[in-house]
Protein backbone atom coordinates (compact mmCIF):
# COMPACT_ATOMS: atom_id res chain seq x y z
CA UNK A 1 0.00 0.00 0.00
CA UNK A 2 1.38 3.03 -1.25
CA UNK A 3 1.08 6.39 1.60
CA UNK A 4 0.02 9.62 -0.11
CA UNK A 5 0.83 12.98 1.71
CA UNK A 6 -2.17 14.27 2.81
CA UNK A 7 -2.86 17.85 1.07
CA UNK A 8 -5.72 20.14 1.95
CA UNK A 9 -5.41 22.42 -1.22
CA UNK A 10 -6.46 19.27 -3.36
CA UNK A 11 -9.80 19.13 -1.34
CA UNK A 12 -10.71 23.01 -2.34
CA UNK A 13 -9.75 22.35 -5.61
CA UNK A 14 -11.61 19.37 -6.01
CA UNK A 15 -14.46 21.12 -4.24
CA UNK A 16 -13.73 24.01 -7.03
CA UNK A 17 -13.83 22.54 -9.66
CA UNK A 18 -17.01 20.34 -9.12
CA UNK A 19 -18.76 24.30 -8.15
CA UNK A 20 -17.94 25.45 -11.15
CA UNK A 21 -19.22 22.70 -13.26
CA UNK A 22 -22.00 22.95 -11.42
CA UNK A 23 -22.59 26.38 -12.41
CA UNK A 24 -20.98 26.22 -16.03
CA UNK A 25 -24.25 23.37 -16.97
CA UNK A 26 -26.76 25.94 -15.08
CA UNK A 27 -25.67 28.80 -17.25
CA UNK A 28 -25.38 26.55 -20.21
CA UNK A 29 -28.92 24.95 -19.76
CA UNK A 30 -30.24 28.84 -18.98
CA UNK A 31 -28.99 30.21 -21.97
CA UNK A 32 -30.02 27.58 -24.32
CA UNK A 33 -33.53 28.10 -22.70
CA UNK A 34 -33.79 31.57 -23.28
CA UNK A 35 -33.14 31.84 -26.47
CA UNK A 36 -34.57 28.80 -27.76
CA UNK A 37 -38.26 30.14 -26.17
CA UNK A 38 -40.19 31.05 -28.86
CA UNK A 39 -37.51 33.27 -30.52
CA UNK A 40 -34.94 31.34 -32.10
CA UNK A 41 -31.53 32.20 -34.29
CA UNK A 42 -31.50 35.79 -36.03
CA UNK A 43 -29.43 36.95 -39.33
CA UNK A 44 -29.23 40.70 -39.75
CA UNK A 45 -27.67 41.72 -42.83
CA UNK A 46 -27.47 44.97 -44.92
CA UNK A 47 -27.89 45.67 -48.64
CA UNK A 48 -27.28 48.74 -50.65
CA UNK A 49 -31.24 49.89 -50.13
CA UNK A 50 -32.17 47.95 -46.97
CA UNK A 51 -31.51 46.10 -43.72
CA UNK A 52 -32.70 42.93 -43.38
CA UNK A 53 -33.69 40.71 -40.51
CA UNK A 54 -34.31 37.10 -40.38
CA UNK A 55 -35.65 35.05 -37.01
CA UNK A 56 -36.30 31.36 -36.55
CA UNK A 57 -39.69 31.28 -35.38
CA UNK A 58 -41.02 27.90 -35.51
CA UNK A 59 -44.72 26.65 -34.74
CA UNK A 60 -45.75 30.56 -34.23
CA UNK A 61 -48.87 31.71 -36.28
CA UNK A 62 -48.77 35.48 -37.27
CA UNK A 63 -51.26 36.35 -35.00
CA UNK A 64 -49.13 35.51 -32.04
CA UNK A 65 -45.81 37.59 -33.76
CA UNK A 66 -45.67 42.04 -32.97
CA UNK A 67 -43.25 43.65 -34.79
CA UNK A 68 -42.50 47.02 -34.21
CA UNK A 69 -39.84 49.69 -34.39
CA UNK A 70 -39.38 52.06 -31.71
CA UNK A 71 -36.97 54.88 -32.10
CA UNK A 72 -33.95 52.88 -33.70
CA UNK A 73 -34.81 49.54 -31.45
CA UNK A 74 -36.77 46.92 -33.66
CA UNK A 75 -38.71 45.12 -30.99
CA UNK A 76 -40.23 41.37 -32.13
CA UNK A 77 -42.70 40.37 -29.49
CA UNK A 78 -44.28 36.90 -29.45
CA UNK A 79 -45.99 34.19 -28.41
CA UNK A 80 -45.76 30.00 -28.46
CA UNK A 81 -48.61 28.79 -27.22
CA UNK A 82 -49.17 24.39 -26.20
CA UNK A 83 -51.47 22.86 -28.11
CA UNK A 84 -52.22 19.88 -26.07
CA UNK A 85 -55.39 17.95 -26.58
CA UNK A 86 -57.69 18.32 -23.54
CA UNK A 87 -58.02 14.33 -22.76
CA UNK A 88 -54.38 14.15 -23.11
CA UNK A 89 -51.66 13.55 -20.35
CA UNK A 90 -48.30 14.80 -21.39
CA UNK A 91 -45.26 12.27 -20.45
CA UNK A 92 -42.64 14.49 -21.86
CA UNK A 93 -41.83 18.41 -22.86
CA UNK A 94 -38.68 19.80 -24.13
CA UNK A 95 -40.10 22.47 -26.36
CA UNK A 96 -40.74 25.78 -24.20
CA UNK A 97 -43.61 27.80 -24.08
CA UNK A 98 -44.79 31.68 -23.27
CA UNK A 99 -44.12 35.34 -24.42
CA UNK A 100 -40.83 35.72 -25.86
CA UNK A 101 -39.11 39.46 -27.14
CA UNK A 102 -35.78 40.12 -28.63
CA UNK A 103 -34.76 43.46 -29.27
CA UNK A 104 -32.35 44.79 -31.91
CA UNK A 105 -30.36 48.25 -32.41
CA UNK A 106 -30.97 49.89 -35.83
CA UNK A 107 -27.87 52.41 -36.64
CA UNK A 108 -29.26 53.55 -39.79
CA UNK A 109 -31.93 55.75 -40.61
CA UNK A 110 -35.08 53.61 -42.43
CA UNK A 111 -38.31 54.85 -43.54
CA UNK A 112 -40.31 53.86 -40.90
CA UNK A 113 -43.75 53.69 -43.24
CA UNK A 114 -42.23 51.48 -45.72
CA UNK A 115 -41.26 48.45 -43.20
CA UNK A 116 -42.67 45.04 -44.03
CA UNK A 117 -42.68 42.03 -42.17
CA UNK A 118 -43.15 38.64 -44.01
CA UNK A 119 -43.56 34.90 -42.08
CA UNK A 120 -42.54 31.76 -44.15
CA UNK A 121 -42.23 28.42 -43.69
CA UNK A 122 -41.65 29.57 -39.72
CA UNK A 123 -39.01 31.96 -40.21
CA UNK A 124 -40.21 36.06 -40.08
CA UNK A 125 -38.55 38.33 -42.70
CA UNK A 126 -38.37 41.77 -41.67
CA UNK A 127 -37.24 44.55 -43.89
CA UNK A 128 -36.29 48.17 -42.99
CA UNK A 129 -35.21 50.32 -46.09
CA UNK A 130 -33.26 52.91 -45.50
CA UNK A 131 -34.05 56.40 -45.61
CA UNK A 132 -32.63 58.09 -48.43
CA UNK A 133 -30.10 59.70 -46.19
CA UNK A 134 -28.64 56.94 -45.40
CA UNK A 135 -28.15 55.48 -49.02
CA UNK A 136 -24.79 56.39 -50.33
CA UNK A 137 -24.24 58.98 -53.10
CA UNK A 138 -22.22 58.94 -55.70
CA UNK A 139 -20.41 62.25 -55.78
CA UNK A 140 -19.02 63.43 -59.41
CA UNK A 141 -15.91 64.78 -59.70
CA UNK A 142 -15.08 67.67 -62.22
CA UNK A 143 -11.64 68.09 -63.79
CA UNK A 144 -10.54 71.53 -64.22
CA UNK A 145 -7.29 72.21 -66.13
Amino acid sequence: MTLMKWDPFRDLQNLQHAVNRLFDDSLTRHFERSYGDGCGATDIFETAENVVVYVDVPGISQEDIKVQLLGNQLIIQGERKQTLPESARQLRAERSYGTFQRSFTVGIPVKQDAIKATLRSGVLEVVLPKSDESKPKQIKINIQE
